[in-house]
């Protein structure tokens, strides 16, 4: 959805971005041919850790403190199964001690074993701001998580009419 914006109305956060948690034990980076750029995190299905995220620190970011941004991410599921939640996603901020838009997401919900993306919301961003992504330890039925990317769009300013 960003092939016709202006670069700087959107941000692509791949792999090498993300800060990893126990890299080896609950994630590691790996070759995966259906990844964007051939390569994506590989979170283990036996723990529900924080074990991937992204601070939100980036310049681009950073401009407008009103801009809003529109934020998916990339995600696959390796299954065993098809019971329970596959994984959980959202947003924190640091200083403000707050999430944002978690979501939780179950494995009858996910139609395909592809990458799809899954919506966050539609937020102010800050560098005190981190995304995040966990698995739902449930390795009977998600032996693992891949995350791809991270993709946020500006949104839109709303006009003074629509107020």
């Amino acid at each position: 959805g960003c092939e016709n914006l202006p670069p700087n109305r959107w941000l692509d956060l791949q792999d090498d971005e993300f800060n990893l948690a126990r890299p080896g034990v609950w994630v590691k980076v790996a070759p995966d041919a259906t990844a964007s750029d051939g390569v994506a995190a590989r979170l283990n299905g036996d723990h529900n850790e924080w074990a991937i995220q992204v601070p939100l620190g980036f310049p681009e970011l950073q401009k407008d403190p009103k801009q809003q941004w529109s934020i998916a991410v990339a995600v696959r599921v390796e299954r065993a199964g098809n019971e329970g939640v596959a994984f959980t996603y959202g947003m924190y901020d640091t200083v403000e001690k707050k999430g944002y838009g978690y979501h939780s997401v179950k494995l009858a919900d996910l139609k395909t074993e592809s990458y799809t993306l899954h919506e966050l919301g539609t937020f102010p961003v800050n560098s005190n701001c981190y995304l995040w992504v966990a698995p739902a330890n449930n390795p009977a039925n998600a032996k693992a998580v891949w995350v791809d990317r991270f993709i946020l769009r500006a949104a839109d300013p709303v006009s003074p009419a629509a107020k």
